[in-house]
């Protein structure tokens, strides 16, 4: 996989914690997980979602486009402490 340019929103989301730009290859993470109160747990499935984008990019379905494919969700599922990163973001933002 290439590696992304990674970086921090201009203002803080709480509803999107981050994005993929496949045309910049580039990973935003939104400003409202920087900081010292947010577990590094939930940073790290944010960075962990975002990089599935990469290797499931999202596909073309009549007129919809699919960005978290079955193979995503089930990927997703593979990474470690996978409840207890949803909770702590739910808590956090």
């Amino acid at each position: 996989m290439a590696r992304p340019t990674l970086g921090w929103s201009r203002q803080p989301s709480r509803t999107l914690l981050g994005h993929y730009d496949p045309s910049h290859n580039t990973i935003v993470i939104s400003r409202a997980l920087d900081r010292a109160d947010v577990p590094r747990l939930a940073v790290e499935y944010v960075m962990y979602h975002e990089m599935l984008h990469l290797r499931h990019p999202a596909e073309h379905r009549s007129v919809r486009r699919c960005v978290h494919t079955r193979a995503f969700k089930e990927e997703e599922k593979r990474f470690p402490l996978l409840r207890e990163a949803k909770a702590l973001l739910r808590r956090v933002v």
